[in-house]
């Protein structure tokens, strides 16, 4: 299913507003997670220009770290990490993309069960 998608993603005729927002992200720029909210797994989309560490780290609503997700070997341009949720309870999260010990941008995601 996931492979047909992204075929189909890259049709010219689909008008799909996440190509239009990744095409427009800026350097350290998260977009917000697809699908959210989200049961089971869900997609993080950014931009990376030149080599870098990378992360990102996975808060809980009382700001606890619950899950760091390392970004390596990437090349430059517009990443996508497919992230698994199942290892967190339902609830609001939010998710920030650190650049060399720098968070660069934050955005929130909802789990459900």
């Amino acid at each position: 299913m996931a492979y047909r998608d992204s075929l189909i993603f890259l049709l010219p005729f689909t008008k799909d507003p996440l190509k239009k927002s990744i095409t427009n992200l800026q350097n350290g720029q998260l977009l917000q997670n697809v699908p959210n909210p989200t049961g089971t797994s869900t997609d993080f989309y950014f931009k990376l220009f030149g080599a870098a560490n990378a992360d990102i780290k996975i808060y809980d609503s009382w700001g606890r770290l619950k899950q760091v997700i390392p970004i390596t070997n990437l090349s430059d341009g517009t990443q996508k990490i497919t992230f698994n949720t199942s290892n967190l309870p339902s609830g609001i999260y939010e998710y920030a993309l650190t650049i060399n010990e720098r968070r660069t941008d934050t955005k929130k995601m909802v789990v459900t069960r």
